[in-house]
């Protein structure tokens, strides 16, 4: 396995420039995804809402918007205000940023750990939380070298997001404080391939 570890203490910066979301997001949906998701909104003035890692009905409005304002074509049934597979799919097109479901980025845990012939990245985060830190690693591959900047980015963002889970209840402030490290300390553990 080509593998790489990149070890990152917790930032601070508002920056965001990815998201890695391979799931369905809605109200009531909580994590490091949702989080990205809500700076990205904030970020391109959709939402005034500040990442908390919580999909509240203000992140669905702000996902609304940001659908319309890109003149996205919904499938017939999607529930407005979620992210699901078509959000993810138009998302990865719009910003060239490999996803899951395009085939170009996958989770190693759901490849079967067969990673042959393919650009993996482990990323850990160590996280204080008061006692002794905590620290969280996840792996993301890519198909293709070329992809190795995003495998990181994803593994980062998982990992940010578990170290935080790990270390904080996800219903209190110090959770949402903990997430809004993520872009800076992404920023460094990923540098190399940017």
């Amino acid at each position: 396995m080509a593998s790489e570890r990149a070890r990152s203490p917790a930032g601070d910066a508002e920056d965001a420039h990815f998201c890695h979301i391979s799931r369905d997001l809605s109200v009531g949906s909580v994590g490091g995804d949702v989080a990205c998701l809500q700076r990205l909104l904030e970020r391109e003035a959709f939402s005034k809402e500040r990442p908390s890692g919580t999909f509240t009905r203000s992140t669905a409005r702000g996902v609304e918007r940001w659908i319309n304002a890109r003149g996205w074509t919904m499938e017939r049934g999607s529930k407005r205000g979620r992210v699901d597979a078509r959000v993810r799919e138009l998302y990865g097109e719009f910003t060239g940023y490999p996803t899951t479901s395009s085939g170009r980025l996958m989770d190693d845990e759901k490849n079967g750990r067969n990673t042959s012939g393919l650009a993996c990245v482990d990323v850990c985060v160590e996280k204080e939380d008061g006692s002794d830190g905590t620290t969280f690693c996840a792996t993301k591959c890519a198909r293709d070298a070329t992809d190795k900047k995003y495998a990181c980015r994803a593994a980062c963002q998982d990992a940010v997001a578990g170290a935080c889970d790990r270390a904080h209840p996800k219903d209190g402030d110090a959770f949402a404080a903990c997430l809004r490290n993520m872009p800076e300390t992404c920023d460094r553990a990923c540098g190399r391939w940017a």
